[in-house]
């Protein structure tokens, strides 16, 4: 406004452009929870919105923020995301623990674990700090025992297996 005639101005005025923050995403695309047996493998696959290096941890309980809580073991500390489709911009990223070439740490036993995957380096932003979780039940291995007995008139085969503390005998007779 021009207060020497009382007239209004028309005037530009050029703004840069301005790139706003979006917070990144990760999405769990593994079948949860799992269950498996002691020292067999496990599986889980992240996609996220950034190529940013993921990590796994794990908890003996759920936790309320995977980024702060205390008393979490990692099991893969900085894994490269890929990109799943040139200019898609969805990076996926997978552990296999378990497996021959898996070098982390093992779980410590049967029990129930919290596995979590965040970012690396978490976000500078608290609240985009995506984590996404699934829970690993580990039962403890089969146990089975063999014994024989054997008589003048027959022998006795007796087969136990231990499946989830649960036993479960058969007798062969021949």
């Amino acid at each position: 406004f021009n207060g020497a005639d009382n007239c209004f101005t028309d005037v530009t005025i050029t703004t840069a452009s301005i790139t706003c923050f979006v917070c990144p995403t990760l999405t769990l695309n593994s079948p949860a929870p799992q269950i498996i047996c002691e020292g067999t493998g496990f599986n889980f696959n992240v996609t996220g919105t950034t190529n940013d290096p993921i990590r796994f941890i794990y908890f003996t309980s759920p936790v309320a923020d995977p980024y702060t809580a205390s008393g979490g073991t990692t099991l893969a500390n900085s894994i490269a995301p890929v990109e799943t489709a040139p200019g898609s911009g969805i990076y996926a990223a997978s552990l296999a623990g378990g497996a021959p070439c898996y070098d982390g740490p093992a779980l410590p036993g049967p029990g129930t674990y919290y596995v979590y995957a965040i970012f690396a380096t978490p976000p500078a932003v608290p609240s985009c700090r995506p984590a996404t979780d699934i829970v690993l039940t580990v039962n403890p291995r089969p146990a089975a025992t063999l014994s024989m007995a054997c008589t003048p008139d027959r022998a006795n085969i007796e087969l136990g297996v231990n499946i989830r503390s649960e036993e479960h005998t058969s007798e062969l007779q021949s």
